[in-house]
């Protein structure tokens, strides 16, 4: 009867707006947990984290925002142009190499290496070559995949993968490359800091096993940093020797000597000295300054070296044995008192 048509139109009504409702908060809720996911990707910008754990926290974080059954995230090369996978979840190690492999190849590949993001709704058909035995074994059916440009430069790739045809709207593709935009920056700043520390490390190493003793002073002549041979040539414990004044460790005090830190100062590049320390040992020290302030100082011990000097001049002026030396023309560069005697040479 038309009154239940009208009852049966008035439920459908409420019906639509209940569906329509739930449809714009479910929306609202998708759209304010991607806002939330951009900001712990913003929030982890400003911790320092390894470029491994970042990558892997970007493709864990994205792959949820998105919906995504896998992702990825790989390190573009230049030359030849390839790709290396940094880290992947979800993603079979097989698609991962066959991405590696064919990437030069792919029909995307140019638009990501120029910074263009690529959306494959239907990657099956897209992929027909040359991975298109990978993608049918991986079985996904949608991709999008971001380039990272950090530094107006493409990095890497950042993909996700779908296993049900995906149509990628507007405003997801907006939020993606936002997405795409942090994470490079997140990528890049991790991948900068661990060059960083890795040289650093690697100078500390060299710094602290060199065979000769290095010090940095600051500009009051203190130690900031010294090595090991340095501790052990002062007599003090290397961590210890932090804040000692460099002239006290190896001079005794009044003793008149030229100082290599202000020669060096006052010349403006580096100075060699040698010095009689206070226990009567003889050190080479190199002095070079600065430009904030401050010196870089060598030190190396030759008292065991001018102590056989000395043995070989009194050995050399007391033997009664004839000792002429040559240098490379053949020509005398010196002749002992038994050598002058036997040659007939007067005293000059």
């Amino acid at each position: 009867s038309p009154d239940t048509l009208q009852l049966l139109q008035a439920v459908a009504d409420q019906v639509a707006a209940a569906i329509s409702g739930l449809r714009l908060r479910g929306e609202l809720l998708t759209r304010l947990d991607q806002i939330d996911a951009l900001g712990r990707v913003a929030h982890a910008l400003t911790g320092v984290e390894d470029a491994d754990r970042t990558t892997h926290f970007l493709a864990e974080e994205g792959m949820r925002v998105f919906g995504a059954e896998r992702s990825a995230v790989f390190l573009l090369n230049k030359a030849p142009p390839s790709a290396s996978c940094l880290a992947r979840v979800g993603l079979s190690a097989d698609y991962a190499q066959a991405f590696e492999r064919q990437f030069h190849a792919l029909p995307s590949a140019q638009a990501l290496q120029e910074g263009r993001p690529v959306f494959l709704e239907h990657a099956r058909r897209d992929f027909a070559s040359p991975i298109a035995a990978a993608v049918q074994a991986e079985g996904y059916a949608s991709a999008a995949l971001l380039p990272l440009v950090f530094a107006n430069e493409t990095i890497g790739i950042l993909a996700f993968f779908h296993d049900r045809p995906h149509e990628y709207a507007s405003e997801e593709r907006r939020l993606a490359v936002a997405f795409a935009d942090q994470a490079a920056l997140a990528i890049g700043k991790s991948r900068l800091f661990d060059l960083v520390s890795r040289s650093r490390r690697e100078w500390q190493t060299a710094f602290d096993a060199a065979a000769t003793g290095l010090a940095i002073l600051d500009a009051q002549g203190r130690i900031v940093r010294a090595n090991r041979f340095v501790a052990d040539l002062a007599g003090v414990a290397v961590t210890e020797i932090a804040g000692r004044p460099f002239g006290e460790l190896f001079v005794h005090a009044g003793e008149t000597r030229e100082d290599p830190l202000a020669l060096s100062t006052a010349a403006g590049s580096g100075v060699t000295v040698l010095l009689e320390a206070g226990d009567r040992r003889s050190l080479i020290v190199t002095a070079t300054p600065l430009p904030e302030g401050g010196h870089v100082v060598a030190v190396d011990d030759v008292s065991q070296v001018l102590r056989l000097e000395q043995r070989f001049r009194a050995l050399f002026a007391t033997v009664p044995v004839a000792i002429f030396t040559l240098d490379e023309a053949g020509m005398l560069r010196s002749v002992n008192p038994a050598a002058r005697a036997l040659a007939g040479f007067g005293e000059t």
